[in-house]
């Protein structure tokens, strides 16, 4: 990537933190009264982030390596501003993904499968930045949360022994919540 691509995004910054705090603040509001009505083993917690530039440029050089992908800009990657919403339990995550399928229905939709687990993104150029917003259980947000600094963005993803280990942790944290889930209603069934 050329020093006059890294200026370029460097000059965009401010603009980028005005279109991701409107796009937090229209999320959170979206989801105020949901938040407000949960019991108390209900979770909901919205974050975001701007991608940084040096993120931004692995992301797009290793996009480029691996594919024949016609994205040549770091602009042009999917996620430049991105919102995570992390739910538990996995029943209120479906109630949520019918909600964010309304509301961002002309947002493009994508379902990826982590284990046991399912992850939605929804990504648009909102405000003339690329945005998404993931929706995912949160037990498996806390797990990537530390997964992806030590081992997702470095050398070790390569690691075989490791990428096994990732499925029987993410199947694990999917058992635990399901266990938890039968707990619960069991508990409201007493």
């Amino acid at each position: 990537m050329s020093n006059d691509t890294a200026k370029e995004y460097s000059n965009k910054i401010e603009k980028f933190k005005k279109i991701e705090e409107k796009l937090y603040f229209e999320v959170c509001h979206f989801l105020s009264d949901d938040k407000y009505n949960l019991n108390e083993f209900q979770h909901i917690e919205i974050t975001s982030r701007i991608k940084s530039y040096s993120s931004a440029e692995k992301k797009l050089r290793n996009q480029l390596e691996l594919t024949a992908h016609d994205k040549s800009s770091i602009f042009d990657l999917d996620d430049i501003i991105g919102i995570r919403i992390s739910v538990f339990p996995l029943t209120l995550l479906r109630n949520i993904e019918k909600k964010l399928d309304e509301k961002f229905k002309s947002w493009k939709k994508e379902k990826s499968c982590h284990g046991r687990y399912s992850v939605y993104k929804y990504r648009s150029n909102y405000e003339k930045a690329n945005c998404e917003i993931q929706l995912v259980p949160m037990l498996v947000g806390k797990f990537w949360d530390v997964e992806h600094s030590v081992i997702y963005k470095s050398k070790l993803s390569k690691n075989e022994d490791l990428n096994k280990s990732y499925d029987v942790i993410i199947n694990a944290l999917h058992d635990y919540e399901n266990q938890v889930i039968d707990v619960l209603k069991y508990m409201n069934n007493q």
